[in-house]
């Protein structure tokens, strides 16, 4: 591998200014678009979510019972996360 020049590093921090002048530049005007764009969250958002994460554990508590009573505890509790 090839030492790093003093040429190399020089050319790695003016990139380095040159991006994050560019985000500066960027930044308040996606946070005034962002601001508008939001609305208030609501209940009814979160009920598919919830009823999901239900679904989720509903299927991997019934896979878990399935399985034959040999099988290792921790093997079982990672297949069956995957499974729900």
């Amino acid at each position: 591998m090839r030492p790093v020049t003093g040429q190399t590093l020089r050319w790695l921090r003016a990139e380095g200014s040159l991006t994050m002048h560019l985000r500066r530049a960027r930044a308040p005007l996606t946070v005034q678009v962002l601001g508008q764009a939001r609305e208030p969250a609501r209940a009814e958002d979160a009920r598919p979510l919830g009823l999901l994460a239900l679904l989720s554990v509903g299927a991997a508590v019934a896979f878990a019972k399935s399985r034959p009573a040999e099988t290792p505890t921790d093997e079982l509790i990672v297949v069956s996360m995957c499974v729900g």
